[in-house]
Order: C-alpha cells, then structure tokens, then sequence
C-alpha cells in the first residue's frame, strides 16, 4: 500500500527566533505531518494573507488583535548591546547598562518594544565603522549579524516592584538612575517570543505544535507541561504587541507553500 504524502504546518518566525527544535519534535510526534519553515520580518502578514499557518513571533507591549489571533506566549528574550570590535565589552561576558554611560546611542528598541529592523540593520552598519553602539534583543543583533560587530548580553536595572535577583537584570545600575546618572536614552522595551495563529483557523495540528513549543511532554495532554515551561510560564509578562516591518527572505520565502521539489520553505529532512 503507497504511503500518502506529508502534509506540511506552515509556520513562519521572526528573526532570531530558533525554532527547529519544535519542528523537529512535531514531525516525529505527529503522523502525516512535517513542518515547514520561514523566517520574516513581519510574521504577521502571512498569517493574515493565508500564506502560513503559524507564527512565532518577537511582539513588544499591548498584545496582538484579541478578536483575531490566539496568542500563547513563550518567553521574555535577554536584551543585548552591539559594539564595534575591539570595543571594550567584547571581552566581557555580560555588560551592565551603567556601563554605556559614556556610549553614543545609534539605535535602541523602542518602549513599546516593536523594533524597526530597517533601522537597525542600518545603524548596525554604521556601528561596523566604529561610530557608536546598538541595543536590541540579542537574539535577533545575533541573527542580524554584522561584519566588524561584536554583541554581548545587556544586563538592564531590575524595576522596582520586582526582586532585583530575578532574571538578567543589573540591580547596580538602579541607584545610578535615582542619581540621575542613567546612560544614554530611555531604557529599551522588553519584549517576548509568542505562538500566533487564527482563530479561524484553529486545527488539531496548530494545537498539537502550540502544545510541543509550551514544553508538553509526547504522550502527555494539553494541559500538562514539563516542569522548566511551568517556571518559565510563571515569569512570563502578560503584555506583548506585534511588530510591523517590511519582510525579508531569510531561511526561505515565506509566501510560498512547500510542494514536492520547492526549496521555498526549509523543511526538515528525512
């Protein structure tokens, strides 16, 4: 009896996210599917346009269209600092953000957390020929990779109402800022890493993909996570928004659908 060709889950992630772990766990647990993947700047428009079926996302502050989307948030991404090389903090490990007291600012994710990569692959350029520094969140300063750019983790003043030991935050820098010492421009907005995808279009193959990238176990129900999603559920902000730059192609166009002999979207081999 002939074997009946995969199905493929569109599913297309804003840069610097690394998904393949997902994708790899989805086509070995769920029978007459595999995933196909493509990166893009504004996740959002293929779900929209019907040209993916899932998104994973980098959103700032407010959250996606309730009314529209169903949205499962991950994690909050570590913040990063891009400088030129031979710059002082590529022989750090983590910098603290009272250290960029002296810096010239070229870029910084807005409050709202929504980054413009236009902007920033730009400014990334302009910090190459050692004028000035980025920040922005390191995985995506990591995929936007420049020649003569180093990047390192940013560690941020913990807020106040929180406990300055949770998470990578430098609860030094907090008294610089009551002394009105704080470096450069307003501190950047925080932003996280989401599952979207349609209400309309809410599939048993979304849930099943949604359930893997939440931390469920093979076998397991809906409702069960593993023990690290839990704790990391429990840190996770409420607030989020998305992000509205123009795509690019990166691992693959994502406005193509993946048929037999297309190279458009990376699926995983077998």
């Amino acid at each position: 009896m002939a074997q009946l060709a995969p199905r493929y889950l569109r599913v297309v992630f804003s840069p610097g996210i690394n998904p393949d772990k997902w994708f790899a766990r989805f086509d070995d647990r769920v029978p007459g599917w595999r995933s196909a993947g493509a990166a893009a700047d504004d996740p959002l428009t293929y779900i929209n346009n019907g040209e993916a079926d899932v998104a994973i996302v980098r959103l700032g502050q407010g959250g996606v269209q309730k009314e529209k989307f169903h949205t499962v948030t991950l994690y909050e991404e570590q913040m990063g600092v891009a400088a030129p090389k031979e710059h002082p903090i590529e022989v750090m490990d983590r910098v603290k953000w009272a250290e960029l007291s002296d810096e010239m600012f070229m870029y910084t994710t807005p409050a709202d957390g929504i980054d413009d990569l236009l902007k920033l692959r730009e400014m990334l350029g302009v910090v190459a020929a050692n004028v000035g520094i980025a920040v922005a969140p390191r995985p995506l300063l990591r995929a936007l990779r420049t020649r003569g750019v180093v990047n390192r983790e940013l560690l941020l003043p913990a807020p106040r109402d929180e406990d300055p030991d949770a998470g990578a935050v430098d609860s030094a820098a907090v008294s610089g800022e009551e002394k009105g010492t704080a470096p450069g421009p307003e501190l950047p907005g925080t932003t996280v890493v989401a599952v979207v995808w349609l209400k309309e279009r809410d599939a048993e193959e979304i849930q099943e993909f949604v359930g893997i990238c939440r931390g469920r176990k093979a076998g397991s129900s809906r409702g069960e996570l593993s023990g690290a999603e839990q704790k990391r559920a429990a840190r996770t902000p409420k607030n989020a928004t998305s992000s509205t730059t123009t795509p690019r192609r990166a691992r693959g166009r994502a406005g193509a659908r993946k048929k037999s002999g297309k190279k458009n979207w990376k699926g995983r081999r077998h």
